[in-house]
Order: C-alpha cells, then sequence, then structure tokens
C-alpha cells in the first residue's frame, strides 16, 4: 500500500523572499507539469499575480518538470514575495496529492484552487473574496469557469444554483472557480487522492461538502480553462469508469481526509465492499498507468461486495434508515443500474429496491446470476399505483413472489404487508436512526432561549399545510399576548407555499421564510439548525389519515438535530405514546395547546430546553437503537456472496436470445388481501404532489428499459478487452 507521505517525502519547499513574513487571507494552490515550454504556465501564473486582490499566497507544486518550468518559477519569485513553490524530486501524475501538499503548508483562511491551463479574470477573485467578507456565513463561494472545448465552442460552469441533487446527478462546478474557508476542510476533510478518483476528486469534495454546508454562486467569470484542449492534460490521458468513481464516492471518508490522518492515508487502498467490478478497475489503473513507478499489481479479492440500493433518488426517508454503516452499501439510481447492471451487480452481494418496482427484465436477470434481491417500503407503498387495491398489478405481485425478502418501515407496517401478501414470516423491520455520519458537536444548543426577541418556529409537515392554517389563530393570539412577533420557517412543495402565503399575508404578528426542500437529511438539518429555531411544529392533515398509524417518530429526530423543542398535533402513531413520561409532553391536542406549551418553555428559559433535549435523546435510543439497522444490515452482507466475475461472464454466454425478450407473468397469483386498503381514499393513490415540483402527478411505475442491449453490449466489452477481466487460456 502507498501511503500520501510517502510520495511525498523527498519534496521540497522554498519560499521567495519575504515569503514568511506575509499574513495571506487566502492562500491558492497551483499544482503544474511541464506547461513551462509551452507557455501554458507562465500565462497562468501571471493572470493570478496580476489580480485586483492581492493578499494571497501562491504556492505552486512542480511535479517533476523537466521542461523550462523550475526557471521560470526562480524568475516569479525573485520578483513576487507572494510565491513559494514544492517540488517534487519524482513525477508522480496525482494533482490530489499536490493539492494535499499545498493545503498542509498554506496559512490563509480561505483557498482558491488554480490549475496551469487556466487563465484567470483580473476581477475574479475579488468577487469571490467579497462575497465571503459581505456574507461571513458563505464558507463555499463559486463563480462562472468558461471550459473551453476547441477553438469556437465552449461551455460554461457554474451558471446555476447547486444543492446535493444536482451534483450527485455529475459536477456543475469548474475547479477553477471556488474560493473555499478552512472551515470547510476542518470539518470534511481534503481532496481524496485515491487512483479511483484520478479525475473526480473534485467532484467528490464538493458532494461531501453539500452535506453540511451550502453552495452559494457568484455571477462572475472567474477563469476560462483550457485543458480539454491540451492532448496532454488528464481529462485526455486518463480513462475513467464512472460507476467505480460511484462506488468509491459512497464510502465515508471524511475523517481520514483530515489534516490530522491525510498523510497516512493510503492511495491504492482496497478495502472490504467494493466488489469485483471496482477492485478490477483499480488493479488496471495501476497496471497500466502506476506499476513502473511506485506501485506493485493489486491481488483482487472475490466474492466481496456490497449491498446495491436501487430507487429513484436518495431521499430523506432513506437516508435516516440506511445511513448506519462506514461502508457495505452503494445508493443506485433505478436509471444508472438498468443502464450499467453489469458493473454493478458484478459487485452486489444482494439489491434493495426502495419503493420503485424495477421492470421485470432486470428481475429475471437477477435471477440468472442468482443475486438475491429485496423490497425496502415505507408508508408511501400506499399511494404506489401498482400496489393500489383497485389494480394491483401482476408485475408487483410477480416482483414480490420472487423477492428473497420484504424490509418495512415500523413493525405496523411489516404486519400489514405479511397479511397482505399473504407472507409466512413477518418481514424484517428497519427504523428510523441517527445517520451514522451525523456531525453532532453541535448539537443540542439550548443557549439561544437566552434572550429571545421572536419565536422562531420551523414547519417541515410537507403536504399537511391544513394543519399548520387550523392553529393560525392560535399563534396570532400567542404572540399577542407575549408581545414577541413569530418567525415561521416552512419547508414546502411550491403548491404548499402558496397556499401558505395566502393565508398568512395579512398577519402583522407572523412572518414566514420559506426553506428550499432538501433530498439529503444532513444538508436539511444544518439548514434548520442555521435557523436558530426555538420549536418544531408538527401538523397532519385528514388526506392522509388513513396511512398514519404505519409512519415513524421521526419528527423527534429532526426536532433533536435541529436544537427544537417539538409540538405534534395527535394524530397515529404519536396516539400511543400521549402517555409516555419522556415525550408525551410533547404531543399536543389543538392549536391552543401549542401555544399554551411555547409559553410554558418560554418561560423555563435554558434550562426548560436543556431537559426537553435530554428526555427527547433518551426516548430515540430507546425506541429506535442504531444497532437494530446495523444488525439487519450486517446480516444481509455476511449471507450472501457476490458472482465471481469469471462465472459472471459465462452466464453472460449462456443466456437464451428469448429470455430477455419474453418474461411471461404468472396467469394465476393469489389475491391480496385488501382489508385495510380498500378504504384508501382515490385522493390518496392519484393526487400525489410529486415533493420536488409540487406539480400533480403520479409516480408512474413500471420504469421500462432495454436491458438487453446494454447487457449484452458491455458482456462483449468485458470479454474482449474490457481491463483484462476474464483469464487467459
Amino acid at each position: 500500500m502507498t501511503r500520501v507521505k510517502d510520495l511525498i517525502a523527498d519534496s521540497s519547499f522554498t519560499t521567495a523572499k519575504g515569503f514568511q513574513d506575509l499574513k495571506p487571507l487566502v492562500s491558492i494552490l497551483l499544482p503544474t507539469y511541464k506547461r513551462g515550454d509551452n507557455g501554458l504556465f507562465e500565462r497562468a501564473v501571471n493572470s493570478i499575480l496580476n489580480q485586483n486582490f492581492k493578499n494571497f499566497e501562491l504556492i505552486i507544486i512542480d511535479d517533476a518538470s523537466v521542461d523550462s518550468t523550475a526557471e521560470i518559477i526562480k524568475k516569479i519569485m525573485d520578483k513576487d514575495p507572494r510565491v513559494a513553490v514544492i517540488r517534487h524530486a519524482k513525477n508522480l501524475g496525482l494533482a490530489a496529492v499536490s493539492e494535499i501538499e499545498g493545503y498542509l503548508k498554506a496559512r490563509g483562511q480561505k483557498f482558491f484552487f488554480a490549475f496551469d491551463d487556466n487563465i484567470f479574470t483580473k476581477t475574479g477573485l475579488e468577487a469571490l473574496v467579497n462575497d465571503q467578507i459581505q456574507h461571513p456565513e458563505h464558507k463555499i463561494s463559486y463563480g462562472i469557469v468558461r471550459l473551453h472545448l476547441n477553438d469556437k465552442k465552449f461551455i460554461d460552469l457554474g451558471t446555476e444554483q447547486v444543492d446535493f441533487e444536482l451534483l450527485s446527478r455529475g459536477n456543475r462546478i469548474g475547479n477553477g472557480g471556488v474560493l473555499i474557508d478552512r472551515a470547510v476542510f476542518e470539518r470534511i476533510g481534503f481532496y481524496d487522492p485515491h487512483l479511483a478518483l484520478l479525475r473526480a476528486w473534485d467532484w467528490d469534495l464538493w458532494l461531501r461538502a453539500v452535506t453540511k454546508f451550502a453552495f452559494y454562486p457568484v455571477k462572475h467569470l472567474i477563469s476560462q480553462e483550457y485543458g480539454v484542449t491540451q492532448p496532454d492534460s488528464l481529462g485526455n490521458t486518463v480513462l475513467v469508469d464512472w460507476v467505480a468513481v460511484h462506488i468509491w464516492m459512497w464510502r465515508l471518508r471524511n475523517e481520514q481526509l483530515s489534516a490530522k490522518h491525510i498523510l497516512e492515508y493510503e492511495i491504492d487502498n482496497l478495502p472490504e465492499h467494493t466488489g469485483i467490478f471496482f477492485q478490477q478497475t483499480l488493479a488496471h489503473i495501476i497496471a497500466q498507468r502506476f506499476k513502473q513507478q511506485y506501485m506493485d499489481t493489486l491481488s483482487v479479492k472475490n466474492n466481496d461486495g456490497y449491498i446495491a440500493l436501487v430507487a429513484g433518488s436518495y431521499t430523506v426517508p432513506l437516508s435516516i434508515v440506511f445511513d448506519v454503516l462506514p461502508s457495505g452499501i452503494v445508493f443506485i439510481t433505478m436509471a444508472d443500474f438498468a443502464k450499467d447492471f453489469c458493473k454493478y451487480t458484478a459487485g452486489a452481494k444482494c439489491v434493495i429496491f426502495v419503493r420503485d418496482i424495477p421492470d421485470l427484465k432486470i428481475i429475471q436477470q437477477l435471477h440468472q446470476y442468482n443475486i438475491p434481491y429485496y423490497y425496502y417500503t415505507d408508508d408511501h407503498l400506499f399511494i404506489i399505483p401498482q400496489f393500489a387495491p383497485t389494480h394491483c398489478s401482476k408485475s408487483a405481485m410477480y416482483f414480490i413472489k420472487h423477492a428473497h425478502g420484504l424490509l418495512a418501515s415500523t413493525p405496523a407496517l411489516a404486519q400489514e404487508l405479511k397479511h397482505y401478501f399473504h407472507l409466512s414470516q413477518t418481514p424484517q423491520v428497519l427504523t428510523c436512526i441517527d445517520p451514522l455520519h451525523l456531525d453532532t458537536k453541535t448539537f443540542p444548543n439550548w443557549e439561544k432561549f437566552n434572550q429571545i426577541d421572536e419565536i422562531r418556529i420551523g414547519w417541515c409537515s410537507i403536504r399537511k399545510e391544513e394543519g399548520l392554517i387550523k392553529i393560525k389563530q392560535d399563534l396570532e393570539k400567542l404572540a399577542e399576548e407575549i408581545n414577541k412577533p413569530i418567525r415561521l420557517f416552512c419547508v414546502a412543495t411550491s403548491w404548499g407555499k402558496s397556499q401558505l402565503q395566502k393565508s398568512f399575508q395579512h398577519s402583522k404578528n407572523i412572518h414566514i421564510e420559506f426553506l428550499p426542500m432538501q433530498l439529503n437529511y444532513e444538508r436539511m438539518l444544518s439548514h434548520l439548525s442555521s435557523c436558530r429555531l426555538h420549536f418544531m411544529i408538527h401538523t397532519h392533515a385528514q388526506e392522509w389519515k388513513d396511512i398514519y398509524q404505519y409512519k415513524t417518530f421521526n419528527y423527534f429526530l429532526t426536532a433533536l438535530y435541529a436544537s427544537a423543542i417539538p409540538l405534534i398535533t395527535i394524530r397515529p402513531p404519536y396516539h400511543l405514546i400521549k402517555e409516555d413520561k419522556e415525550v408525551g409532553e410533547f404531543i399536543v391536542a389543538d392549536g391552543a395547546e401549542v401555544a399554551k406549551k411555547i409559553k410554558h418553555y418560554l418561560s423555563l428559559g435554558p434550562k426548560g430546553a436543556q431537559q426537553a433535549f435530554r428526555q427527547i435523546r433518551s426516548f430515540w435510543d430507546r425506541t429506535y437503537p442504531i444497532e437494530n439497522n446495523q444488525k439487519v444490515l450486517l446480516n444481509l452482507l455476511s449471507e450472501h456472496r457476490a458472482p465471481s466475475l469469471q462465472k459472471f461472464l459465462d452466464k453472460l454466454d449462456n443466456i437464451p436470445e428469448d429470455t430477455l425478450e419474453n418474461i411471461e407473468e404468472p396467469s394465476s397469483i393469489s389475491t391480496p388481501n385488501t382489508h385495510t386498503w380498500k378504504s384508501f381514499p382515490q385522493t390518496c393513490i392519484y393526487t400525489f404532489k410529486y415533493y420536488t415540483t409540487g406539480k400533480p402527478d403520479i409516480y408512474r411505475y413500471p420504469i421500462h428499459y432495454n436491458t438487453k442491449n446494454l447487457i449484452r453490449t458491455f458482456g462483449l466489452l468485458l470479454k474482449q478487452s474490457c481491463y483484462n477481466f476474464r483469464r487467459k487460456k
């Protein structure tokens, strides 16, 4: 194994005269290799040194260039005291390692990343710095990077507001247009130099950061990038397999990438639960690019795979259930799973489908490779058309019948599934838990109850606006009685936003702010925490009354990590804990009791809030121990074995030509029980408004993909040329 400290052991660090006396606000890191003779390096450096903003240090990391780069650096250092250079004794070819060296030497509070094929606009850095000075809460600011594809064509990166959902689809930010505060790296670690991320270490950093920090766009052109036009650039010389990148990025690594541990980080580490495809890809990278420099070929470990978690998107209900293992689970969208079926299943011990029903051809292929699959659902099952009592489809029943097992979000739902599907055993339960990777150091915060100028209340009961509107008069009366305004922070769909705006527009003492919807649970909690909420109100609506009995108590968890006292209007299943000595007092009958409880806790101050948080913490640990989900998922990992690649490819050879085209659904399927579901109102099934748009819609299942051609095409690539996967005979 090769550690970062082994790679940089022979590096030298030289500074310009006067460099050590500087106290820079910004550290600019510039890795370079052999761009001296063609003029690109000097052009890039001059565009940096000529910035309007002057208070920075420039640390150049020269990756053992053998051209005129060293002479150019010396000439620059003789003229400008802001420049220093780290020089490698031998070429590494790892830009992320170079960035790490610069980071460890840097003194600035903020970091800007420069590259030797960029030209930086004179006002670019100034625009980014001004944004963070004017808004101290902005820890990540990004501007526009113009990526030149050739002499005539270019695309602009960084023109849109990014969030977790957008970044999870692909990198939308130019690396040469971002200013990051040191606090970000202190919390999530620095760039990951692992070989699997040779061309994705910046994207990986954005994804790790966006779960804890907001990204703020600055509508200003920061730099122009010409890397794509250079034949020797990383993008043109390093092939990348994005499935392998995806598998690696799903692992939790923040602590390992902290300044405290980064020198011990192994860039060719091959831990458990990576799967045969990832292992072979990494072995290929080493053999083709780095073996002659400093590495040996990896020893690939067969039958060491992961759980493939497949769903439409990684939403909050998923993250508070499955974020319990630092490795062993890889989330894959349904579309990506169908697109790269062979690559993902080559490393999967089993597959868990969440909510969505896959195309039956995918199920057939899983049977072909003897890969078991499970189905996990929460109360949303009741609004999925396939399982509606009016037209429970044959494909849905076929899917359930051939599942290795079912998983449910609550014991009540598990019992209902057993009865409904005529199961012999009750499905296993995966409850809501504390996500393992949450930074709990900032929680809870009860000091904000000391001096209160306004009452700050959060509301995240999406699609239950009628409940909040019902208690409006009680909140207005409360504000008048205590002579303090109320500020409501609401997470709502566009439809819900219009309803609340219409209802509260004439309120004198209640002001509403709308928060963006977040698919990532950590990011949602960070956003709520930044609002400094005192209370969180949870309301309900008649529209969903028939499925409340299958819901969880996860509003307590959200309130706990937002450091807000929860007040929940009574409905199932919360009626079951009304008499609980620890949390029963947070279950209220109506708006009048909500107002009464708020007055009560305001009178108690910080000590009352502290006691409330202790009670909720105790209840949560008792009701939803994290060990439950860990045990279930670890059992799945130990129970199943990933297919060996050779057997996987052999099965591809033996698939009958018509197998994928003519999968017959069984003609007779047991009729499901409908003792509960038959009473569900049609609106629960057909008028579900999709969360991210607020527009009336229903989920459209199943999703059909042309799996046959994808599988066969990729099978041929594997057998003919893909990394020598097959043994030579």
